[in-house]
């Protein structure tokens, strides 16, 4: 009989299947790289909003142009790698109910923080009121978003979110529209545009998130609703930026008395432009309701 410690046996060495590997410990190098290329992404559309101010050639929209969208297409590649994640969840790059709801939020936020960035301008430039009492006609459009977020819970348990976006953005159109029909030259026009926008705002934005949080896995919830929060403010940044480029270039190429009335026209028009495709990018929402 054996006496005293038993000691372990050698174990034999298992050979691998070709082309496998034992899991390796990640190394960093990885994050340079991705802030490359959001550098690189941010950078280009910058520049692209930009342009006509800094007088850049014809060429370079398009190398811009090429450097955006390389750069997206390599970040979107990564995010839908398997294991991979990111500051901002792959899925809304890749599933349509979180890419729609961050398309009509991107949407909102640049027509109410363009239109309260401009509205005052084009107030104080024709006359119609002093620079004091042109900055208080903003408020409309913040009690508007307050009341169209209250609403939101209401009519989502009666309407879709689908139906719901949709209405809140016409209400961003309608109110665009009546800016542009009317730029700067109407005190009470300018009051009720910016209310129906708020109201149109708060539509849109609370059931927008309302649909990301129902679609968002529950471990990735506060991801996905602080990404709703980020694309806010990136189309906040998007709109001011780029109706203060379409206001400035129309200003410089019109002539006559009318030049700068005319210069804020073009601007809301294209305000009114991309409330619509808010409209359209609304339309593809799923249509879900709420309990309730």
């Amino acid at each position: 009989m054996r006496v005293g410690p038993r000691l372990p046996e050698p174990v034999e060495p298992v050979e691998l299947p070709h082309g496998s590997h034992s899991p390796q410990p990640r190394v960093g190098g990885r994050r340079p790289a991705v802030a490359r290329r959001v550098a690189a992404a941010l950078s280009a559309f910058l520049l692209l909003l930009v342009g006509p101010t800094l007088r850049l050639r014809v060429w370079s929209y398009g190398a811009l142009a090429a450097v955006l969208l390389a750069a997206t297409a390599a970040h979107v590649r990564r995010l839908r790698a398997p294991g991979r994640t990111g500051m901002v969840p792959a899925d809304f790059a890749v599933r349509p109910a979180q890419r729609n709801a961050g398309l009509v939020t991107i949407g909102a936020a640049v027509t109410l923080y363009a239109s309260v960035t401009l509205l005052p301008l084009a107030l104080t430039a024709s006359g119609s009121t002093g620079s004091g009492t042109a900055g208080l006609l903003v408020a409309p459009g913040a009690l508007g978003w307050v009341v169209g977020s209250a609403l939101t819970a209401r009519l989502l348990q009666r309407h879709s979110a689908r139906t719901t976006a949709i209405g809140g953005a016409f209400l961003l159109a309608l109110g665009s529209a009546v800016l542009a029909l009317f730029p700067g030259t109407s005190v009470t026009g300018a009051a009720g545009a910016e209310l129906l926008i708020g109201v149109g705002t708060g539509l849109v934005t609370s059931t927008a998130l309302v649909h990301v949080q129902n679609a968002a896995p529950a471990h990735l919830m506060g991801a996905h609703t602080s990404t709703v929060t980020l694309l806010r403010n990136l189309g906040a940044a998007i709109g001011v930026n780029l109706l203060a480029t379409v206001q400035t270039t129309a200003a410089r190429s019109l002539d006559g008395p009318h030049a700068d009335a005319d210069a804020y026209r073009i601007a809301f028009a294209v305000l009114t432009a991309l409330a619509l495709l808010t409209a359209l990018a609304a339309a593809r929402l799923r249509q879900t309701r709420t309990a309730g």
